[in-house]
């Protein structure tokens, strides 16, 4: 749970900084995983006018594939991340009753997030387009 929810707070902090998603270069649209692998999400431009960036937890696999988190498979964990620059976004995430504020940039294949909850709990972490 504890690792679930620190990519959970950073895909959201990486999420709040991107810029408007029609206007970027490079799609963010597909499948990410993490580095290990243990889970996967679905990117996906939402909102009323498709500017917005949504986050699916849609695969979990080794560790983090257990019943506590299975609850959260097919929900949205960022729902509506704004842009916020040329490939960034700025939203939230929620996650176990937890929320945090975060930021997502683009960089390719390659996804830094970086987020922050309380203020004082951060973490960053890349998610890597899954091919």
């Amino acid at each position: 749970m504890k690792a679930l929810m620190k990519t959970a707070v950073a895909l959201a902090a990486s999420l709040m900084l991107a810029a408007p998603a029609v206007a970027q270069s490079a799609s963010v649209e597909g499948v990410w995983t993490l580095k290990d692998k243990s889970s996967d999400y679905r990117a996906t431009l939402c909102g009323k006018n498709g500017d917005r960036l949504c986050f699916e937890l849609i695969a979990l696999r080794k560790g983090a594939d257990k019943p506590k988190n299975r609850k959260y498979l097919n929900t949205k964990i960022i729902n509506g991340a704004k842009p916020a620059g040329k490939n960034r976004w700025k939203g939230s995430i929620s996650l176990y009753g937890q929320s945090a504020n975060g930021t997502l940039v683009l960089l390719g294949d390659t996804m830094k997030v970086n987020a922050c909850a309380y203020i004082v709990i951060c973490d960053e972490f890349n998610l890597y387009r899954v091919k």
